[in-house]
Formats: structure tokens, sequence, C-alpha cells
């Protein structure tokens, strides 16, 4: 991912030089190199269009660490509402380069 802008929410924005999908693609590749479970890819974009509002191609990434939200889960059941799974956002920004969080 080439540059980077600062922190916004708490959420760290790259951005990419590929395609929403491609990009994709290279961060599961990322996770699943790093012995990270992939759970899915939900595609916001379809959503939009199934709910008839208007929405640049955008994609949801869910992966994490099941054994150490195990570890939370049993320190505090409650825990699972705030799973430490993490997700990956890719959309194109409004001056058409590829970004992430």
């Amino acid at each position: 991912m080439k540059g980077s802008d600062p922190d916004r929410n708490g959420l760290k924005h790259t951005r990419s030089a590929c395609s929403v999908d491609e990009t994709v693609i290279r961060i599961k590749a990322d996770i699943e190199t790093r012995g990270i479970r992939f759970f899915d890819v939900i595609d916001q974009g379809a959503l939009g269009v199934d709910a008839g509002i208007a929405l640049p191609a955008s994609r949801l990434v869910i992966f994490g660490n099941p054994p150490l939200c195990l570890l939370f889960l049993t320190a505090e059941p409650d825990s699972g509402m705030d799973w430490s799974v993490r997700a990956s956002r890719g959309w194109p920004s409004r001056w058409g380069r590829m970004q992430r969080a």
C-alpha cells in the first residue's frame, strides 16, 4: 500500500495503487501468510444496491484470532460483544484513489 493518511476515528487509512478487488485479494493473502484466520468479505456496494442506495465499490474483510478471543470470553463473557476480530475495508476515495482502513 502506498502513502498513508493520518489516523481518523482511530483508523489508519492507507492508499492503494490497486482496484478494490485487487486490494481485497492482497489483504487476504497477507492475512493468510501471517496465519490469521480469514472469516469473510462483505460486498458493501452490493448491499447498497439491494437497499436502493448508491454506494461506491466497497468491501469489508473480516479476520481475527479465535484462540485469543476465546481467552477473553472465558474471563469476561460479555467481551463477545466487542469480539477482537479485525476488519479491513477497501473503497475508492473521492479523488479516485483506492483506500483501505
